[in-house]
């Protein structure tokens, strides 16, 4: 059965979770401008540290919320798994969510122009969506902007090139799911507590080694290929975990032709 966007489950979780990140963004902003003004030694009220405190609140209170939808709306295979796996949690994968909607299902849409609506106070566009349809895991890749690498933005660039380009804000999400996974290397921490060890950690090694011995690269670009290959994993057992099938958390799979839907 076709899923119309108003009948996307992950509808609000995108809204929210575009709400928490505007909210954080701001209160970061804010607090940048004071400290900056601060060392500059210029006079400031003391009172006006407490909007930050409101700002604060406030973005707890979207991430609360974006929790909330999380649990509510997330297919229970994913809720399970990321809850098994050390990296991932229900705040950083519910905002990815949040852009990329059901891993296995799109929801495509478009602008149109309006002739009609030129000189209205409407505007002049209108979006219409289109037939949703299931999409497999190089598909959930190219949206979330980890398509052919040699794709790149540039200046200039024309609308329908920039959208082959994928969601840059799912590539930021997924990218920095995958550095939080690297950065648990089983380690303990400087104060001698337990750091977990990722499975997404231990595809990192193993990828950057087999680089390093046979690839002519910088430690620059061995070290960025690899994230990228983390952040495509992660999203292939996004896909994997929602079709019932196991997370592989980085190997290979047999890849066969997908069927037309």
């Amino acid at each position: 059965m076709l899923i119309r966007e108003a009948e996307n489950p992950y509808t609000e979780v995108r809204v929210v979770a575009r709400q928490f990140q505007d909210t954080q963004q701001a209160r970061i902003r804010a607090e940048n401008r004071y400290r900056s003004a601060t060392k500059r030694d210029e006079h400031i009220d003391p009172s006006f540290t407490e909007p930050f405190l409101l700002m604060q609140q406030a973005e707890d209170m979207y991430g609360k919320i974006l929790r909330k939808h999380y649990r509510q709306v997330v297919h229970p295979a994913i809720k399970a798994w990321v809850e098994a796996t050390d990296g991932l949690g229900e705040h950083t994968m519910g905002r990815l969510l949040g852009e990329i909607g059901e891993p296995g299902i799109a929801f495509p849409a478009h602008w149109e122009e309006n002739p009609e609506a030129l000189w209205a106070k409407e505007g002049k566009r209108s979006i219409i969506f289109e037939e949703p349809f299931s999409r497999g895991v190089r598909q959930l890749w190219a949206y979330c902007g980890f398509g052919d690498p040699e794709r790149r933005r540039r200046k200039g660039m024309a609308q329908e090139d920039a959208l082959g380009l994928g969601n840059p804000l799912a590539k930021t999400l997924a990218w920095n799911i995958a550095a939080d996974c690297i950065k648990l290397n089983g380690v303990p921490d400087k104060n001698g507590r337990r750091r977990a060890r990722s499975p997404y950690r231990v595809y990192y090694e193993q990828t950057k080694k087999r680089f390093e011995a046979e690839r002519d690269w910088t430690p620059g670009h061995i070290k960025n290929s690899c994230e990228r290959l983390v952040a495509k994993a992660i999203l292939k057992d996004l896909w994997r975990v929602v079709h019932g099938q196991e997370a592989v958390y980085g190997a290979r799979t047999e890849w066969h032709p997908r069927k037309a839907a």
